[in-house]
């Protein structure tokens, strides 16, 4: 390749950065802007940020607990649930939440019911 296309070449990325940090600056003037005028208007109408996280509109953020679905499952502490069905003969037990352990699925065929396995009073 030519000198003079190599050189043509690294002139036209140089006018390119330049314009491409000038449109960059520009962007970041415009949200700085918004941004101001945001808060001049919270400001003007007595919003603070606590009443922006809230989900409905008059409600503060500080008056509701957070629910569930706030919180990521990973960082829900984990709820013990109570035993409500236990197989006498190996012990093994089921909350009674989600799918139907084999023990008990296998006791159903056989013709038992499962209110057979239910523990005191659940």
């Amino acid at each position: 390749m030519p000198d003079n296309d190599l050189a043509s070449i690294k002139r036209q990325i140089a006018r390119l950065e330049t314009k491409a940090r000038r449109l960059e600056s520009a962007a970041n003037d415009r949200k700085r802007k918004a941004v101001q005028e945001v808060l001049a208007l919270m400001k003007k109408s007595g919003v603070t940020l606590d009443d922006l996280r809230a989900p409905e509109a008059g409600r503060t953020a500080s008056k509701r607990a957070p629910r569930s679905k706030d919180v990521p499952a990973a960082e829900r502490p984990k709820v013990k649930v109570p035993v409500k069905y236990r197989n006498p003969e190996t012990g093994d037990a089921w909350s009674g939440r989600g799918r139907t352990p084999v023990w008990l699925a296998a006791l159903e065929k056989q013709g038992r019911t499962r209110s057979e396995f239910l523990v005191g009073n659940a």
